[in-house]
Parts: structure tokens; sequence; C-alpha cells
């Protein structure tokens, strides 16, 4: 489990639901593809991903992926 913590203005309401969809974006410049490629990684080793403001401010991430056996020989 990976979790990452900001205190900055947060992600906006209007497209925290959609986050995770292609060029999907806040930012002026930005392409909108980051958090739509961080996800499908992340599920394409059986793993989730949650994102959620934080009060007063701010952002949590919490990266969640299983463990892996290591077999030996």
């Amino acid at each position: 489990m990976l979790k990452f913590e900001d205190n900055g203005i947060g992600i906006p309401t209007e497209i925290i639901d959609k986050i995770y969809e292609p060029y999907v974006t806040s930012k002026k410049t930005g392409t909108g593809l980051g958090l739509a490629i961080v996800n499908k990684i992340i599920e394409e080793h059986s793993g989730d991903i949650e994102i959620k403001n934080t009060k007063p401010n701010g952002v949590c991430i919490l990266i969640t992926l299983p463990l892996m056996e290591i077999k030996n020989g």
C-alpha cells in the first residue's frame, strides 16, 4: 500500500468523478492522460487506486497492490 498526501488546492469537484478518463484535466496545458495511464497500469497488476480530496485542503492518493509470491529455483 502506498499513500501520498498533499496540502494543495485539491481536485475540482466537477471533475473528481472523471479523473481516470483520458483527456480530463483541470490544467490549462495538461493532456489529461497521466491518471488514465496510471490507473490502467495499476489495474493490470490487480491493484486499486483511490483519490479523494481531504479537508481542509489537499488530496490523498491510496494505491494498493497485491503481494507476489516469489518461488525459489
